[in-house]
């Protein structure tokens, strides 16, 4: 996974919808089971949530 530290900040922050493959590493490095993916819908990004 090679990513720029300055577009996941850009993304944590919400400053930047994350790409579809962000969100499919990112389902595969947590073991989500597609989750975060299929918030990709229709090619439409929608922004991912930070449970606080």
């Amino acid at each position: 996974m090679n990513y720029d530290l300055s577009y996941l900040s850009r993304v944590l922050n919400g400053k930047q919808q994350p790409s579809r493959e962000l969100a499919q590493t990112l389902d595969e490095l947590v073991g989500s089971d597609g989750t975060l993916s299929a918030r990709h819908s229709g090619g439409r990004q929608r922004m991912l949530t930070r449970s606080t």
